[in-house]
């Protein structure tokens, strides 16, 4: 999930078979109540489990615990709505959730028109 323009918003990226990688251009939609809510659980969750990791405590596999299953339910093609945008990353030099969880940043180019 992202902010655009204070409006909660999805974002996926297609894998492109013959570049054998993803595409730069996402698709992003606005989300609803709902999608956001669950998405904030499931962040709270991947949290928690790389705060053990980070830890050296060696727990589950996060592609075996069931806030992966859900993030597994959400996999859809993006709606027709969809506007295609590139992202320009700011990454949090600190990734490590010890303590706190990194501060990461995006800016969206958008290549289509509203």
């Amino acid at each position: 999930m992202t902010l655009v323009d204070g409006v909660a918003m999805r974002f996926e990226s297609p894998f492109d078979e013959q570049l054998d990688d993803y595409v730069s251009e996402f698709y992003v939609w606005p989300v609803t109540d709902k999608e956001l809510t669950e998405a904030g659980e499931v962040w709270r969750t991947w949290a928690a489990w790389r705060v053990r990791f980070d830890a050296g405590e060696a727990p589950t596999p996060f592609e075996e615990t069931e806030g992966a299953r859900r993030l597994q339910t959400w996999r859809q093609e993006p709606p027709s709505t969809a506007r295609r945008a590139v992202p320009e990353w700011r990454l949090d030099c600190l990734r490590s959730f010890t303590g706190r969880s990194p501060q990461h940043r995006v800016r969206w180019r958008f290549v289509d028109q509203a």
